[in-house]
């Protein structure tokens, strides 16, 4: 992916790249310490679907 890709993803989020990649992060299992950044089912999903629209397979991550 190339770094425009994963900007052009993030507006059509409405998501900082931080933002995205904690939700990734969280999704994968990875998420090792407390963040402020609180995700809902909804914003799990969204993210998860444009993640995969976007080629990304979090199993890669």
């Amino acid at each position: 992916m190339t770094y425009a890709t994963f900007v052009q993803l993030c507006k059509e989020l409405g998501l900082t790249p931080t933002m995205l990649r904690r939700v990734a992060d969280e999704m994968a299992g990875k998420r090792t310490r407390a963040e402020p950044v609180r995700t809902t089912p909804e914003s799990d999903a969204k993210a998860l679907a444009a993640l995969r629209r976007a080629g990304i397979d979090l199993q890669d991550i």
